[in-house]
């Protein structure tokens, strides 16, 4: 249960919530990159997108999200 309270403590401080930003506008440029690159980079780029999406979703970014309204 820590560290649910931590999650919760951490939502409401500034500088974590731009560090997800961060990472959440690095992953719709990656997402962006999907479309202009050769087969062989799929792979990685996909890979550092879901490493995104388990930084968001560790995170507690859809929280900050609904909290935003």
């Amino acid at each position: 249960m820590q560290k649910q309270d931590n999650l919760d403590n951490l939502i409401h401080i500034d500088a974590y919530v731009e560090f997800l930003d961060g990472i959440y506008a690095l992953r719709e440029s990656l997402i962006q990159q999907l479309h202009d690159v050769s087969s062989d980079r799929i792979q990685q780029i996909s890979g550092r997108i879901l490493q995104c999406d388990d930084i968001l979703q560790m995170g507690g970014y859809d929280r900050i999200i609904s909290r935003r309204g």
